[in-house]
């Protein structure tokens, strides 16, 4: 995640209110055990960070496809 100081969102034109309600919705994700966006994700000033696939694509043999009905 990229980290955008609060004054440089400021200046970005981001209002003091949505920067409020983005720590309170910080607050909610720590609450809820969630992975905690930044707040310039939540106020639309950065790309969200992606996270790597727990379960990656397997690229199986053709007897594995052939035992699941995929040849």
């Amino acid at each position: 995640m990229s980290r955008i100081p609060i004054h440089e969102l400021r200046r970005l034109g981001i209002t003091s209110e949505d920067i409020d309600m983005a720590r309170t919705t910080q607050e909610a994700q720590r609450r809820n055990g969630s992975p905690v966006q930044s707040i310039a994700v939540l106020v639309g000033a950065a790309q969200p960070h992606q996270r790597p696939d727990p379960n990656p694509p397997v690229d199986l043999t053709d007897r594995a496809l052939r035992r699941r009905g995929g040849l």
